[in-house]
């Protein structure tokens, strides 16, 4: 089974979130809202999985839609185990 090495972004704000993931749903990306792992925070419950392939995109959107990041995270496994590793940009 491959694993994905998707990315997370997490939120200050619950309302930003779901602003991010209504336009990409609407621009056809494959996304999900998800709770935010308690490894990487314990503040907004609520982040966006996007594909490795769609971050770019969400990246763009964030920009023109001039939604609020806390940050974003590299969902990475390394053997079994799974890290999150935060993203220079």
């Amino acid at each position: 089974m491959k694993r994905e090495e998707d990315y997370i972004i997490v939120f200050d704000s619950a309302n930003h979130s779901i602003v991010l993931y209504k336009t990409l749903k609407e621009k056809g990306y494959n996304v999900k809202i998800i709770s935010t792992p308690c490894t990487i925070s314990a503040g907004c419950a609520r982040a966006v999985r996007v594909k490795k392939e769609n971050i770019d995109e969400a990246k763009k959107t964030i920009i023109e839609k001039d939604i609020k990041v806390r940050s974003i995270y590299q969902k990475k496994y390394i053997g079994n185990s799974l890290y999150y590793i935060k993203s220079k940009n």
